[in-house]
């Protein structure tokens, strides 16, 4: 039989453990009572969160909706802030004022919310010496234009002209705008060469005090000058500069005191160069031989 004392420590540890199990058992369920205290306590804190943002988030539709709406009420009411003015910011010596005057009359009395300035720029840019615009709106009724001008180079062919750009045009004043300038032509698709090989050899030629009155190039690429003095310089397909550069030096040698005769000088050679004389000359050389 087991011993009193033993049996009652026995029994006491049993009990013991049995209270620290209990024990366990609440703290996990106050543990538990306390997250979801916690819980409830977050969700009400983003509940408040959002009532406070309520009022904030209704402010700012309301300014949107009223915003869209007075747009919509701006651009269908042409009479708001309507163009009245238009102001020309560049110096034009080509354009007439009258004429750009024309070309934007359908945006006047419009609401500055209706214009478009790209349409409107693409009006401008269909007169023929205009090269290109900028347009502007300086709230809130007037038109701003800076306006580009065309500056004639030469006569392209017949009653057009080409720009320093390569850019053909026919003004209607050609019968003024063309007075004084070289006739120069060449095949349409290489337009801009052309006229930056006449620059070229225009400047090259102003040392001499020599003026090109007509320059050509023909399909097969060869170039060919005229000068105010009647001489034909033949320069061909390549190299056209560096032969002109040989022209030049040989000008006040051998050709400018006998320019009235001489009809062409031929620079096509790789050595030298060939003369041909005008009809009812003196000179020997008749048919372009070399000198």
């Amino acid at each position: 039989m087991a011993d009193p004392a033993n049996r009652v420590d026995s029994d006491s540890r049993f009990y013991i453990g049995d209270i620290d199990l209990v024990a366990k058992e609440d703290d996990r369920a106050s543990l538990y009572a306390v997250k979801k205290e916690s819980a409830a306590k977050g969700g009400n804190g983003s509940e408040n969160r959002g009532k406070r943002l309520l009022p904030f988030i209704v402010l700012v539709v309301t300014i949107l909706v009223i915003g869209g709406l007075t747009l919509v009420y701006l651009n269908m009411d042409v009479n708001v802030f309507p163009l009245r003015y238009m102001s020309v910011e560049s110096d034009l010596k080509k354009v007439d004022v009258d004429d750009v005057k024309a070309i934007v009359e359908p945006a006047y009395g419009k609401g500055v919310f209706l214009l478009n300035a790209a349409q409107i720029r693409n009006s401008l840019i269909k007169h023929p010496w205009i090269k290109d615009a900028d347009v502007r709106i300086r709230w809130p009724d007037t038109l701003l234009l800076n306006i580009s001008e065309q500056y004639p180079a030469a006569i392209w062919k017949s009653g057009r002209l080409i720009s320093v750009d390569g850019e053909i045009f026919a003004p209607e004043d050609f019968a003024v705008a063309s007075k004084g300038l070289a006739k120069i032509s060449g095949p349409e698709e290489i337009g801009k060469q052309v006229i930056e090989k006449y620059l070229q050899y225009k400047k090259q030629l102003e040392e001499q005090r020599l003026k090109i009155v007509s320059m050509e190039i023909d399909k097969r690429r060869s170039e060919k000058i005229v000068l105010s003095n009647g001489i034909m310089i033949m320069l061909g397909k390549e190299d056209g500069s560096k032969r002109l550069n040989r022209f030049i030096k040989v000008y006040s040698k051998a050709i400018k005191d006998r320019v009235e005769k001489i009809g062409m000088v031929d620079f096509r050679y790789a050595n030298g160069f060939a003369v041909a004389w005008k009809k009812n000359s003196n000179n020997k050389l008749n048919k372009g031989q070399e000198e």
